[in-house]
């Protein structure tokens, strides 16, 4: 299977997964988020006020996973090392929109009042990927 095929059936079927941030004291902080992705942007709903987005406000570095349910050797995912941001202007008006149409009606009505954030996917990091597990790294 063609790796772009493994990167969609990951990102189609999974809609949580994990955000890693660095916290101001240099210690690792992650959070569980619901995630929509392009081919070029992975996108998530968040208010400025968490732990999380106060940490990307200050230092844009993140990492993102998914992964299917599977037992080894099968475990599938993927991996994004990033420069997260704020979205707004036409930017946030196109991931609202994105957001919207992955997610629908399944969450609530005010968690769309949140901030939209998004960090470019990269490229795929050929020494890392293998066996259904798809790594990303900053271009």
């Amino acid at each position: 299977m063609a790796i772009k095929d493994e990167i969609s059936i990951i990102t189609e079927q999974v809609h949580v997964g994990s955000l890693a941030t660095i916290n101001e004291d240099g210690s690792p902080w992650s959070s569980p988020l619901h995630f929509a992705f392009t081919d070029t942007m992975v996108y998530w709903l968040s208010s400025e006020k968490t732990q999380h987005s106060q940490n990307i406000a200050r230092d844009g570095r993140v990492s993102i996973v998914l992964w299917l349910p599977s037992t080894p050797p099968n475990v599938k995912g993927v991996y994004v090392q990033s420069e997260a941001a704020l979205l707004t202007g036409p930017a946030e008006i196109t991931a609202r929109q994105l957001y919207k149409a992955r997610f629908g009606s399944g969450l609530p009505d005010d968690f769309y009042l949140a901030e939209i954030y998004g960090a470019p996917l990269g490229e795929i990091d050929e020494t890392k990927t293998r066996g259904g597990r798809i790594y990303f790294k900053q271009a």
